[in-house]
């Protein structure tokens, strides 16, 4: 990845044009080259960390005409440079193990603010089927780097906003629900799952609340609810 009019300034390559959903400059307003436009090979940034030659054909990088991004794409790039910036400098919290179930929990509360499914979201962004379960539930080993920026790029957050709302709610994955705020979960999820035409699980609903099956089967009062859902479907 190769940003042309970015060489003339600087004969050096900054951390974020590593990340392949960075896709230009925003602040000379050019796309970055995946193939040299001199003998058209594509261009590696392990390749180019010594200057600004094609290893292939030696031609100068720097040299050749940048391609202009349309308004909305600067404005992309600006805003996904902005949060790799973010990610990769220091911000006190990388060795707090809770931030991932706090990054987890603020995209869950997101997406449920917004009345929206998981099994929906999974299927618009063509993610396998857990994916989002994981994320959600903080198993940061099933999902990619990517997938973390599609999921919150669907719900409309950017990465900045995001850890800066999960760490000042320092939210954990609401062990402590109380019977009558279950409850409410359940008839508020039982719905938008049955627009889907299938069988609702009480797996289904503790993935769409948030909370593991054991915990929404806690409470008396939720396990009747539960029993009267599962009758629906003898």
């Amino acid at each position: 990845m190769d940003g042309v009019a970015c060489q003339h300034d600087a004969i050096y390559f900054i951390l974020p044009w590593r990340f392949n959903i960075l896709p230009g400059c925003h602040i000379h307003n050019c796309k970055f080259e995946d193939c040299c436009p001199h003998c058209n090979q594509p261009l590696f940034l392990t390749e180019l960390c010594s200057g600004t030659l094609c290893p292939k054909c030696k031609g100068d990088l720097s040299a050749s005409e940048a391609v202009a991004m349309l308004p909305d794409q600067n404005q992309s790039a600006a805003n996904v440079f902005f949060d790799l910036e973010y990610l990769l400098t220091p911000q006190g919290h990388e060795d707090n193990s809770s931030v991932p179930m706090f990054v987890g929990q603020e995209l869950a509360d997101i997406r449920k603010s917004q009345n929206r499914q998981q099994k929906l979201i999974t299927k618009s962004l063509n993610f396998p089927a857990n994916a989002i379960r994981a994320i959600e539930s903080a198993t940061w080993g099933r999902n990619s780097f990517t997938r973390y920026w599609k999921y919150g790029n669907a719900l409309g957050i950017n990465f900045r906003e995001l850890f800066t709302a999960a760490i000042k709610n320092s939210r954990l994955k609401r062990e402590l629900w109380t019977a009558d705020e279950l409850l409410e979960e359940v008839n508020r999820v039982y719905p938008l799952l049955t627009a889907s035409h299938e069988r609702v699980t009480q797996q289904m609903i503790a993935d769409e609340i948030g909370v593991t099956v054991n915990m929404l089967r806690g409470p008396k009062k939720v396990r009747k609810r539960l029993a009267e859902i599962a009758a629906l479907y003898r």
